[in-house]
This record gives C-alpha cells, structure tokens and sequence, in this order.
C-alpha cells in the first residue's frame, strides 16, 4: 500500500512528521529516514516498510490520507494482501477490542448486528483498495501519533533529527518516494 499524506494543519514548523526504517542493500544496517509534515506538502508513503508518525507540537495536527495500492502489485498480490489486512483487521477488533484503522463505527456496528462480522468477506471489503478513496482529516494527539504509538516504536527527538537526511542515494528510504 501506499498511503499519500497531505497536512491540512500542523501545529508549528518541525514538530511533526513521519520516519521511515529500510534496510540497506549491501551492508545490512538500518537506514532511517524523517520527512517532516509542511501543510499542503504531500508526502508518500510505502506502507510496507515499517514506520511511524509523531506530533511534538502543542496542538493537534489534521492529515488527509489517501491509501492506494502499489503500482507493481499484480491482481494476485492484491487479492492476497487484502486477506492479510482482513485477518489483521479481525484481529485487532476480536482479540485486541480496537476498532480497526480505516473501519467506520456505523459500519462496524452494522457487521456486528448481522454476524458479517465472523465472515472474513466483510473484513475484505473494508480493505479493498480498488478504487482509492480518501478517508476523512483525522487528528493525531500530540506526543505520538495513533499508530506509532500503538506500536510502540517512539523514536527520541534526537534520533529524528539525526536521521533527517540519511539516505543513501537520492532518496527514497524509509520507504519514502523519491
């Protein structure tokens, strides 16, 4: 997946945005990556790099996000990854008692009335990513972003902005398009 960040509104220059994690090719260390967010800048993301969002600012930041498929994907790919992102779904609702990313409350409550919610055909219409869609300007609290910090991967201020910059190449690590 990628996902496309446009910042509608950013608390204050440098207090927000996303760093990336790859691997390098040839020496197997880890290169990381920081893309500060600058309102109406857009940034993308290759979702399948592992990453994480934070707010060091005073205020609440509002994102667009747009998730797409990734262009090299074939058919197949696709169908697999959305039974991945199926089962992770269910998961995270019926095991972690969360409601899912990107699942509507109405719709959840909707499923959960009709048993749709067991049928893993459900879960997959959630995350068809056919015809992109745009999901509503959603806040991430200050002090870490809603999936970074569900995660568990807080990165200190410092190691950030050490990592602004490292990238071998042109760019494009972390995950990041060039």
């Amino acid at each position: 997946m990628l996902s496309t960040l446009t910042p509608l509104v950013v608390p204050g220059p440098n207090t927000c945005g996303v760093v990336g994690h790859s691997t390098e090719v040839g020496n197997g260390g880890v290169m990381t990556e920081t893309r500060d967010l600058s309102e109406g800048e857009l940034v993308i993301l290759d979702n399948s790099f592992p990453h994480e969002v934070y707010n060091e600012g005073d205020k609440d930041r509002f994102v667009l996000m747009a998730e797409v498929w990734h262009p090299s994907l074939t058919a197949t790919e696709r169908l697999a990854m959305q039974t991945l992102f199926a089962c992770k779904d269910r998961f995270t609702l019926l095991e972690k008692a969360e409601r899912p990313w990107g699942v509507g409350k109405e719709e959840l409550m909707a499923a959960l009335q009709t048993g749709a919610i067991d049928d893993l055909a459900f879960w997959k219409d959630c995350c068809d990513a056919g015809a992109p869609t745009a999901s509503a300007a959603l806040p991430v609290a200050k002090k870490g972003a809603e999936k970074g910090a569900k995660k568990g991967t807080a990165t200190s201020k410092a190691k950030r902005r050490k990592a602004k910059g490292k990238t071998s190449g042109g760019g494009g690590g972390g995950g990041f398009g060039k």
